[in-house]
Formats: C-alpha cells, sequence, structure tokens
C-alpha cells in the first residue's frame, strides 16, 4: 500500500527542502499509514508524506525539524529509524 498526502512547497529553507526518510518496521496496514501521516502533519503541517507498507518506509518533505517528526512518530506508537 502505498498512501502519498499533499504537498505545499511554498516557503522553501534556505532555498532548499530538506527531505528524511524512516523505516517504519511496525508500519503494516493503511491504519498505521494514516496514524503516521496525521502525526507527522501534526508537527509539520506543511509536508508531504509518502508511506509504503511493503518496504516500512516513511518519506516527509519538506522538513524543518527532523528530530520532531521522528518524536511525533514515536508518539504515535510506531518505532522509526532513520533510513
Amino acid at each position: 500500500m502505498v498512501v502519498r498526502s499533499k504537498m505545499s512547497v511554498s516557503n522553501p529553507i534556505n532555498g532548499k527542502i530538506m527531505k528524511v526518510e524512516f523505516i517504519v518496521s511496525d508500519m503494516t496496514c493503511g491504519h498505521c499509514v494514516q496514524s503516521i501521516t496525521e502525526a507527522v502533519q501534526a508537527c509539520e503541517p506543511d509536508a508531504g508524506v509518502v508511506a509504503v507498507t511493503a518496504t516500512h518506509r516513511v518519506t516527509v518533505e519538506p522538513v524543518r525539524n527532523p528530530a520532531a517528526i521522528e518524536a511525533a512518530i514515536r508518539d504515535a506508537g510506531y518505532s522509526p529509524v532513520l533510513a
């Protein structure tokens, strides 16, 4: 399953768009994807999230604070590891 959320890139940081990728081995279904997407967008409202359950990969772009994204995924009950 691949889920893509909307992405708004109206305000790039220093002319660059930062991207972060996590492996979330306990993301196994559509509900997991939805929970992670909602958690990420709660702390980075303009971020686009691509989550692929087959590879357990979550990509977030643009990101201002990767540590906050990781914490948000953890707070949602998952175990992200930087890819």
